[in-house]
C-alpha cells in the first residue's frame, strides 16, 4: 500500500495490468452502513461498480473500480427502501473531518456542492485541494444554460414553419395491408400448435378447429407460420396463373389462337344457341368455365 496510501481503509482484491492500465478492485470493509435516517442495516440489496480514475504510475493510468453495496433500510417510518453505502458514515462536515485527520496522505478531494463536504474538507485536511467532479461540472454546466435560456426564452424567435409539402421530400411508403386468408393462416397455426403442445391428436385438433386432417397435419409439421404462408402462397399464384379465362362470348380460351374467320363462326354460332343470362364464371380456380349443354332442336321444336 505504499504506492496508494489514500486506499489503506479499502481492501484491494485484485490488480490488473492492461496495455494502457492498471486496474485495481477494491470493496468497503465494513460489514454494514448506516442510513440517512440514522439506523444500522447489514442487509445487502444490490451492488454496483463506480470507477474512479487515480494519479498515473509508471506512465499507466490507475483505475479504482470500487464494488458499492445498497442496503435495505430497516427503518419502515423513513421514506426510502434502499441506500448505497459511503465510504465514510454520515455526510456532514464534521464525520468527514474526523475521516480525513485519520487519513492525513490525502492531497486532493473530489465532491459536490454540499456545504457540509466543503466544511468538512476545509477542517479536516486544510492542505488538500477541493475540486469538482466531472459530473457536477456539466451537471452544473445544464442547470445553468437551463437557467439561462428560460429566463430569456420570450426573446428568441420562433422558428421559422415549413410547408406541408416540402418539394423533394420523401414520400413514406405503408406496408401493404395482409391478405385476409394469410391473417386465417397464422391464427390457424397458433392454435393448432398450442393443442398440439397440450398433447391432443391432429384428428381431436381437426375436430375442435373444424379443420380437415391434411390441414392440421400441414400446420402441425410446419415450424412457423411463415412456412405455411409461403407454400399457400405460392400455390395459389401457380392456380392463378394456370386458370382458364374467357373471351368476350363466354367460352374457354383455347391453348391454339383460332383465325378471324374460325372465331366469328363459333361466336355466331354460341349466341345463337345460348341463353342470354349466360356468362364467364371462371373467376377463380375450379370455377367451370364450360358452356351449358346447347338446347335440343326437337325439344324447342315442339
Amino acid at each position: 500500500m505504499e504506492l496508494f496510501p489514500h486506499l489503506s481503509a479499502l481492501p484491494i482484491e485484485e490488480v490488473e495490468r492492461q496495455p494502457d492500465k492498471v486496474v485495481l478492485r477494491t470493496r468497503v470493509r465494513a460489514a454494514a452502513a448506516v442510513c440517512q435516517c440514522g439506523r444500522r442495516s447489514a442487509r445487502v440489496h444490490g451492488r454496483y461498480v463506480r470507477k474512479l480514475r487515480d494519479v498515473a504510475v509508471g506512465g499507466l493510468d490507475v483505475v479504482i473500480e470500487l464494488c458499492i453495496r445498497r442496503f435495505r433500510c430497516e427503518n419502515s417510518a423513513y421514506s426510502a427502501v434502499a441506500f448505497a453505502e459511503q465510504i465514510y458514515d454520515g455526510r456532514e462536515g464534521e464525520d468527514l473531518a474526523v475521516w480525513l485527520r485519520d487519513h492525513p496522505e490525502v492531497k486532493v478531494i473530489c465532491r459536490d456542492r454540499s456545504s457540509g463536504y466543503s466544511e468538512g474538507a476545509r477542517v479536516g485536511a486544510p492542505q488538500a485541494e477541493q475540486v469538482a467532479d466531472r459530473y457536477h461540472l456539466w451537471a452544473n454546466l445544464g442547470q445553468a444554460v437551463k437557467k439561462t435560456v428560460k429566463a430569456r426564452r420570450s426573446r428568441l424567435a420562433e422558428p421559422p414553419s415549413e410547408p406541408a409539402d416540402a418539394p423533394g421530400e420523401p414520400r413514406v411508403v405503408q406496408p401493404l395491408a395482409e391478405l385476409k386468408f394469410v391473417t386465417r393462416l397464422r391464427e390457424q397455426h397458433v392454435a393448432a400448435h398450442e393443442l398440439w403442445q397440450q398433447g391432443m391428436s391432429k384428428a381431436a385438433i381437426g375436430r375442435k378447429l373444424g379443420l380437415h386432417q391434411a390441414t392440421v397435419r400441414k400446420l402441425v409439421n410446419a415450424p412457423s407460420a411463415d412456412d405455411v404462408v409461403a407454400k399457400s402462397l405460392s400455390v395459389h399464384t401457380s392456380s392463378t396463373r394456370t386458370s382458364p379465362t374467357c373471351t368476350d362470348a363466354g367460352t374457354k380460351a383455347s391453348e391454339t389462337p383460332l383465325s378471324s374467320a374460325a372465331r366469328s363462326r363459333n361466336r355466331d354460332t354460341l349466341e345463337a344457341s345460348w341463353p342470354s343470362s349466360v356468362i364467364c364464371a371462371a373467376t377463380g380456380p375450379g370455377a367451370d368455365t364450360h358452356p351449358p349443354k346447347a338446347p335440343s332442336l326437337h325439344r324447342y321444336g315442339r
